[in-house]
């Protein structure tokens, strides 16, 4: 197994683990960290769901990234 497609399992395992633990917060009242509550928040406002406004939330912000520093987005060769 190559070292970026490690690097990509652990990154979608890793997100995984994160929305389901978001949402495990949300349902037991416990709190979130800023950035879910912020998309709560958001998403509370428009009526819609966690999962719907977070990937919008996030397009934007991976859209900002590449317009900006795309650098930032760059896989090194040494990979």
């Amino acid at each position: 197994m190559t070292r970026l497609t490690k690097k990509r399992i652990m990154a979608i395992s890793g997100t995984t683990l994160c929305g389901c633990s978001v949402g495990i917060l949300q349902d037991s009242s416990l709190g979130l960290d800023p950035f879910s509550c912020f998309v709560t928040g958001i998403a509370n406002i428009f009526g819609s769901s966690y999962g719907t406004f977070y990937l919008i939330v996030t397009s934007i912000l991976l859209l900002v990234v590449i317009f900006l520093k795309r650098s930032y987005l760059e896989v090194p060769y040494n990979c």
